[in-house]
């Protein structure tokens, strides 16, 4: 049985995750027995933070732009044609450009910049979404996703520099 993750628990579980893979916190047990915490390591395990949520969200959004895909190709309401079309290209865009973009400058080391396309990817998503207001589009949950993992990645980087 698939348990579905909301938009809420995704940073929750990335929390989580850096918890578990930091050395300097302290587990139970050991509780604050050596305080010392190494700056390299924990720019490195923040690093790795970032680095994760931006991979998890580019494959969220490679899953939701097949989805989409999908969608335009069965559907015969000029609307709805050009409101999954919209979304194809905004999910292009952070698929293609915007995420690859952050992971990259993530490796070099060019905080700015990664923070600056995370935040597109999470801009483009809204924008997606925004094509079906008043109501909510088929793929909201999924929309709610990326941007919630592009956000907390972006929220992340800033941390780093």
């Amino acid at each position: 049985m698939k348990i579905p993750m909301t938009s809420v628990s995704w940073p929750f579980f990335l929390l989580h995750l850096f918890l578990l893979l930091h050395p300097s916190v302290p587990q139970s047990g050991t509780a604050f027995q050596n305080p010392s915490i190494s700056t390299n390591s924990s720019i490195t395990d923040i690093n790795g933070l970032a680095h994760t949520a931006l991979e998890l969200a580019l494959a969220k959004a490679n899953q939701t732009l097949v989805h989409v895909g999908k969608l335009f190709k069965n559907t015969s309401d000029p609307v709805l044609y050009r409101s999954y079309g919209t979304c194809i290209e905004e999910y292009k865009g952070t698929v293609t450009r915007h995420l690859p973009a952050a992971i990259t400058a993530l490796d070099s080391n060019n905080f700015g910049v990664s923070k600056q396309q995370a935040a597109a990817a999470a801009a483009s998503v809204d924008s997606c979404e925004q094509q079906f207001v008043p109501d909510k589009s088929p793929m909201v949950d999924e929309n709610k996703v990326v941007h919630g993992l592009s956000i907390v990645a972006s929220n992340i980087v800033e941390l780093l520099g």
